[in-house]
């Protein structure tokens, strides 16, 4: 099991969102013999000036070892008050990312 977690500044003067953190948890070995597998969830927001709300967003993803140095993730996002803005919908996004190791 792994904790992280991340911050970001930026200047206030030049960009309409100042500062964005996000959380998570992570687990490796899920699936027996799948060792190098990771589950894991994030949460996060957006903080800045002239903004209604935070915009928030959570994610689940599944990292799968598909050989040394190649790795694809399936995930799921769920944003909530996209751009700041509570009269917009939130969204979710299906995905699938990758990682390619030189």
């Amino acid at each position: 099991m792994t904790i992280f977690g991340r911050i970001a500044l930026r200047d206030r003067n030049v960009y309409l969102t100042n500062i964005s953190w996000s959380a998570g948890l992570q687990y490796a070995g899920l699936i027996p013999g799948r060792a190098d597998d990771l589950i894991a969830f994030a949460y996060g927001q957006l903080l800045g000036k002239g903004l209604q709300s935070q915009e928030k967003l959570a994610e689940w993803y599944y990292k799968i070892k598909v050989i040394e140095k190649v790795s694809i993730f399936p995930i799921v996002q769920y944003l909530i008050h996209p751009q700041g803005d509570t009269a917009r919908d939130n969204v979710v996004v299906l995905g699938l990312r990758s990682q390619v190791n030189f």
